[in-house]
């Protein structure tokens, strides 16, 4: 089921519904949860089977630990353990034995291994895993079961992220806060925004590039270059917008879920780009796995081998594939790359505008890693963009991704986040405004709500018409990091 389907739509109407108008709290409670598990139960029995075991597992592990406090570390360890090996197996294990048959023909008695991915598999398993860690740590309390099943299922944060830890959803899960206005109006905002983001862009320009990338070596310079700056656009467009299509449908509820993007793509440096693109995994790849290698302690060598083999595994984290791998090897090179450069003292700065440039370059290229299928494919592409020999064109014209580029580095440089100032671009553009509309004699005293008021009609209609214009916004198509 996808946030942008009608099924969707018709769930969260209810569901939202009943839980604005219930009173009694454990009624509003079970209608979450049961809303979360049905949602879920769309995938299919088998996806919602392996589901509900890894919640029985993860939750069961630490009720032991916290019994037997003697062996809480080796409970702990067992469910580490479990949900990692069940998420290789599930992710890898056909991959791995598909390259063992490479080099042994007979392995498997030759016939190839498929196995099903669970929908949202490597969401719900990050964020047991950090459970089991967190519980270990001292950094996360006791969950009861029925509390714990919430925890993990809810919805809007399910299948797409963020990867929402126990200290950041846990205390909402026991309030059950009921929304005000100003939860509901920014609700609506996220989750018109992220249908745009989504529906329009993202899906239009899939529908456009994806064959070019099956068929890198068919088309023209002119096409290679504009599919992949179409996908920069389109993986921004897709993860962002269903992100927060999940955060808007939750804030709506008065849940509050972490941000997940800011305005990645004005990032200057690596780092930064890490630190504003997919925002909870790279704090849990920091917390639960570079840290634990040592971080940035010790030698030079030893820094980079923990950071490669750390960025390494964020890349094999999206899929099994050489491609995936190598994609993470190459922003680990990035970031030490960064550090090294940080360790010299030059006389004079890198303007910011050329940091961007590098920077900006640095993403889309790496983006070229990560879409395409295969090595051979990569190569392919990059050979055929530095000596072109296609002759096939697109059947439309380049008009929607050059809109798709001005809308993503406008609408981010609109949204844009200030990671010292902890303060968004549009705040002050907003409070500058409203001070003039203020002043003005043409408002009445009241313009505080008469200006809530234009915008949250805006976003009303935005919603009404958008999905006039897409006719065929039912059949919106799945998300990327499904197969992640």
């Amino acid at each position: 089921m996808l946030y942008s389907n009608v099924e969707f739509f018709i769930l969260f109407l209810v569901t939202a519904s009943l839980y604005l108008l219930l009173k009694k709290k454990s009624l509003r409670f079970y209608t979450l949860l049961l809303a979360s598990l049905f949602f879920y139960s769309w995938a299919g029995f088998f996806d919602l089977l392996i589901f509900l075991l890894v919640i029985l597992v993860s939750w069961t592990c630490v009720a032991l630990a916290r019994k037997y406090k003697k062996q809480k570390n080796f409970y702990i360890f067992l469910g580490i353990s479990t949900m990692t090996l069940h998420l290789f197996f599930w992710k890898y294990a056909s991959w791995l034995s598909a390259e063992i048959q490479k080099v042994d023909p007979h392995f498997l008695g030759g016939r190839p291994l498929h196995l099903p991915l669970p929908v949202g598999i490597s969401f719900f398993t990050l964020q047991g895993i950090a459970y089991l860690v967190d519980y270990n740590r001292g950094k996360a309390d006791f969950i009861d079961f029925k509390n714990y099943v919430l925890f993990k299922s809810f919805f809007p944060q399910l299948v797409a992220g963020p990867i929402v830890r126990a200290s950041q959803l846990l205390n909402q899960i026991k309030s059950l806060p009921k929304p005000d206005h100003k939860d509901i109006f920014i609700g609506i905002l996220l989750f018109a925004f992220g249908f745009l983001k989504k529906v329009y862009f993202a899906d239009h320009i899939s529908i456009l590039i994806d064959p070019v990338f099956l068929n890198p070596g068919d088309y023209r310079r002119s096409v290679l270059i504009f599919s992949l700056l179409g996908y920069t656009v389109q993986i921004w467009a897709d993860f962002s917008g269903y992100t927060d299509m999940g955060r808007g449908c939750a804030r709506i509820l008065g849940f509050k879920l972490p941000e997940n993007f800011l305005s990645p793509y004005l990032a200057k440096s690596p780092s930064e780009f890490w630190k504003r693109w997919h925002i909870t995994l790279s704090q849990w790849i920091r917390d639960y796995i570079y840290i634990p290698l040592g971080g940035s302690k010790g030698g030079e060598f030893r820094v980079f081998l923990v950071l490669v083999i750390t960025m390494s595994i964020s890349g094999l984290w999206h899929g099994a594939n050489w491609t995936f791998l190598l994609w993470g090897f190459y922003h680990g090179l990035l970031v030490y790359f960064e550090r090294s450069i940080r360790g010299f003292h030059f006389n004079f700065r890198i303007p910011s505008v050329i940091q961007f440039g590098i920077m900006t370059f640095a993403t889309i290229f790496g983006w070229l890693i990560f879409r395409s299928q295969n090595l051979h494919d990569l190569s392919v592409y990059l050979s055929h963009m530095i000596y072109p020999n296609g002759t096939s064109g697109f059947s439309e014209s380049f008009a929607i991704i050059k809109l798709s580029l001005i809308f993503c580095f406008g609408y981010q440089f609109f949204v844009f986040y200030n990671l010292e100032s902890k303060k968004y671009l549009f705040e002050n553009w907003v409070r500058f405004c409203l001070k003039e509309m203020k002043n003005s004699y043409l408002l009445s005293p009241k313009w505080k709500e008469v200006a809530i008021g234009c915008v949250l009609g805006f976003v009303i209609s935005l919603l009404i018409v958008i999905p006039i214009l897409l006719k065929n916004y039912n059949t919106s198509k799945a998300f990327i990091y499904f197969q992640f």
